[in-house]
């Protein structure tokens, strides 16, 4: 599974949703997940950078691979015969020309990705790839990459979770960011710390606060949808939070996980204080999200009933 696959999907019905929110969405899916694959990013990398020159909006997606900054400029068309790749390229072209107007240095990849979606189910979505590397000379990739990855990770784990070791969290990117690129050594491999002055250990909130999966490998928290008899789990691989509390810079900049699928077995929930039997399969991508979809185990015996009568 594509990390940024959840972004070809969008909760608006085929009535509700315009023309123009179907073309920024599946180009922004399918040109991140394009240029991951090229250089080895994952959904933690990316960031939205939002520039305004003269009367143009530049939205960017910013990332970097530890040596480059890569900036991507989405486009696409879908089931729209009138909009014409050509008309997007220019788009993409000023935009460009702008935004190289406000930055003259700095190491920079700037791409602009066109995703062209077809009705017919035989033909494969065609990305066109513009804009070679740029000349400009930038000084800190690796810098943004930390940057990037902890800021991701402590947003989502704030979702799900209150534990004070987030507070250190957000406290030391506080400190990366007013850090020069050449200071931010300085706290390399200085692990995170608690009001006593020990390093964290893994917060035991994390696993007894919430559901825990058969698969320990996993942290994060169980939902039901409130429009079917379905439940959903949204985390992280629990190794992520070690490499956090660590703060090896390395480590931060180069982990990638494997993305899989695995069905689990049924078990045990406990959900607001309501005890569940559920069944199901959990996806996990290549930035250590893990998404789950479950269904009770007397959902499952019902509709087995329903086919013998």
């Amino acid at each position: 599974m594509s990390p940024f696959t959840a972004l070809l999907v969008t909760p608006y019905s085929e009535s509700e949703q315009s023309t123009c929110q179907k073309r920024g969405t599946t180009s922004v899916g399918g040109s991140l997940s394009l240029i991951s694959h090229i250089h080895g990013l994952t959904h933690a990398d990316w960031i939205i950078k939002n520039v305004t020159h003269e009367y143009k909006d530049l939205d960017f997606y910013i990332a970097s691979n530890s040596n480059s900054i890569i900036e991507v400029e989405c486009k696409g068309t879908f089931k729209d015969p009138k909009i014409k790749p050509s008309r997007q390229k220019r788009s993409i072209e000023e935009k460009k020309k702008a935004q190289r107007d406000l930055e003259s240095n700095g190491e920079k990849i700037l791409y602009g990705v066109i995703v062209s979606y077809y009705n017919q189910e035989d033909e494969l979505a065609r990305f066109r790839l513009l804009d070679p590397e740029s000349d400009n000379q930038y000084t800190n990739p690796f810098k943004l990459r930390i940057q990037s990855r902890l800021f991701f990770y402590l947003s989502l784990l704030n979702l799900f979770s209150k534990s004070h070791f987030l507070i250190a969290l957000a406290n030391r990117l506080r400190i990366l960011k007013a850090l020069e690129a050449d200071q931010i050594k300085k706290l390399n491999s200085i692990p995170l710390i608690n009001s006593r002055g020990k390093v964290f250990d893994f917060p035991i909130s994390l696993d007894l606060h919430r559901t825990p999966l058969p698969n320990k490998d996993y942290i994060g928290v169980i939902f039901k949808n409130t429009r079917s008899d379905n439940y959903y789990f949204f985390g992280l691989h629990r190794n992520i939070i070690n490499i956090l509390i660590k703060q090896n810079f390395s480590e931060i900049a180069q982990f990638r996980f494997q993305p899989k699928t695995e069905k689990v077995p049924f078990f045990e929930a406990h959900i607001k204080n309501e005890k569940r039997f559920l069944t199901g399969q959990i996806m996990m991508s290549s930035s250590g999200i893990a998404l789950g979809i479950f269904t009770p185990i007397s959902s499952l015996l019902q509709t087995k009933k329903r086919r013998i009568i």
